[in-house]
């Protein structure tokens, strides 16, 4: 069995894959919570290397993902979508680990703050709820609306107003296929 076989569930392997992935501009810093992330000092305290929540971050330690955007996305029946907060914190090896997650923005008894410290499986699928929100989020907002949408304005362009004999139609021309 290969060493690698369980390295994605790793937190440290999440904290790479929020850096390298595909979306890496969504993490914040941050020097204080948000109102409807209801982290305390005593929560994190073990996941913390040393001293309190608010001193990480006044270090410039702690970190937050905030997918507010799919808050109220309309779904078909049957489906569910995630509008998840992660706080992220730079351990001592300088690696970006989570050490928070909550899967909804409003804060109530339906909806608690998933931990490190929490149940191996508990903290697994809090992460992989993370992370298929913040894959949708991806797809919809960066990718789509930054490259397809935005390109179709060009290629509308192009076959409006351009003679097909046109250089600049010739070089755009099969992209728009």
């Amino acid at each position: 069995e290969l060493w690698e076989t369980n390295r994605w569930a790793s937190d440290v392997e999440f904290g790479r894959q929020m850096l390298n992935g595909v979306n890496p501009v969504v993490i914040r810093q941050i020097n204080a919570l948000p109102d409807n992330f209801a982290v305390t000092n005593e929560m994190v305290e073990g996941s913390l290397q040393s001293g309190t929540l608010d001193e990480a971050m006044k270090a410039g330690r702690v970190y937050l993902c905030d997918m507010k955007v799919m808050d109220g996305l309309p779904l078909r029946d049957g489906y569910y979508s995630s509008a998840p907060l992660c706080l992220l914190y730079v351990n001592g090896n300088d690696q970006l680990v989570p050490i928070a997650i909550q899967l909804k923005q409003k804060p109530g008894e339906d909806n608690p703050i998933f931990l490190p410290t929490d149940g191996r499986i508990d903290w697994l699928l809090a992460k992989i709820y993370y992370q298929c929100a913040h894959g949708q989020f991806h797809q919809i907002s960066t990718h789509y609306l930054s490259c397809h949408a935005a390109m179709e304005v060009y290629g509308m362009g192009t076959m409006r107003n351009l003679p097909s004999p046109h250089p600049i139609f010739k070089l755009l021309h099969p992209h728009f296929r």
